[in-house]
């Protein structure tokens, strides 16, 4: 933090931190994005479904991702299955618990 602290000040951007204690922190970064008409705007590239990778190392790896944020946890469990692992999702410790069983151990645990 204290480098983009830095970096952001030698820039000129604003940062900002909200932070609740038990909670957690944000972070905040504001980028001056200039005039909406002197952008050039590419044409965007078509979106490929990608299938996982027999190779890939994580390929049917159980996961759980415990979160308390819903856009976190829709985008672990995007990348996770992408790579072709099998995902448990849970919003904190009573949701871990309520997945959690003899017969449901994950091989890869992500916490926040």
């Amino acid at each position: 933090l204290a480098i983009v602290e830095r970096i952001g000040r030698l820039l000129g951007h604003r940062i900002s931190l909200r932070s609740t204690l038990g909670k957690g922190s944000v972070f905040a970064v504001s980028v001056a994005l200039g005039h909406a008409d002197d952008v050039i705007v590419p044409a965007a590239a078509p979106v490929v479904a990608s299938e996982p990778s027999d190779d890939s190392p994580l390929q049917k790896c159980r996961v759980w991702s415990i979160d308390d944020d819903p856009h976190v946890c829709a985008a672990t469990r995007a990348l996770l299955e992408r790579w072709g692992c099998q995902v448990e999702l849970a919003d904190g410790p009573q949701g871990a618990l309520e997945i959690a069983s003899a017969l449901n151990v994950p091989q890869l645990l992500l916490l926040d």
